[in-house]
């Protein structure tokens, strides 16, 4: 075993504002969006761009991925102006191959010049009438030292650590928190006057993507 790797921190990772309804209910509401950059203020937490183009039933790896350029605050408030602008969203394939495109993703800094052909190659293999999705995507992180979350499971509180992490990020969406669901209950069987959790979580002990939604999180696919 690796004794280096067994002792990494722990962490719980969730990448809000994915899909369009997600994404749509965060940047229209500029007090979400201040409640998640809050959350950088506490230790152990970060908040980061997670932009990226997709298409149908991709898998993150089938995505295009730039580098993280930007301040989550500018990324974030940047955002609730393109949002407004309709710039996320599904586009032709060749409406994003468009130079004007690549243009508006480096005065964004959602880009840099360097990483024009790593998208035009990713570009060369999709069909011209395939729909791409501009995904305005955040990564919310909290983190443990090894020490403190092995000290924290060994008196039996890393459990409840974790629950109050997905909470505090489902208060910053302004979403029901753990205790809406029951014990057994997935999101599928809430009743339809309870929003689901924008969320997608995932811990640092699963590396396999779900074969449902192609994406790494823990328990049931949302």
């Amino acid at each position: 075993m690796d004794r280096r790797r067994s002792r990494s921190p722990r962490y719980v990772a969730m990448w809000p504002a994915e899909l369009k309804a997600q994404y749509t209910r965060v940047y229209s509401n500029r007090k979400r969006v201040e409640s998640l950059l809050s959350l950088e203020n506490e230790p152990g937490w970060t908040v980061k761009s997670n932009f990226h183009l997709a298409y149908k039933n991709a898998h993150p790896r089938q995505r295009w991925y730039p580098g993280r350029h930007l301040p989550a605050s500018d990324y974030l408030n940047g955002w609730i102006d393109d949002l407004a602008r309709s710039r996320a969203g599904g586009r032709r394939r060749d409406e994003i191959a468009d130079p004007a495109f690549f243009r508006w993703l480096l005065e964004r800094g959602y880009a840099q010049e360097s990483e024009q052909r790593s998208l035009a190659n990713w570009l060369s293999s999709k069909p011209s009438g395939m729909q791409i999705h501009i995904r305005p995507s955040i990564r919310v992180v909290r983190s443990w030292p090894y020490a403190h979350a092995n000290k924290q499971d060994y008196k039996g509180q890393f459990v409840a650590d974790v629950r109050e992490t997905i909470n505090k990020v489902l208060r910053a969406l302004n979403e029901p928190g753990l205790e809406a669901l029951h014990v057994g209950e997935t999101p599928q069987r809430r009743t339809a006057r309870e929003p689901k959790p924008q969320g997608r979580i995932a811990d640092a002990t699963r590396t396999t993507a779900c074969p449902t939604c192609h994406m790494v999180h823990a328990g049931e696919c949302p």
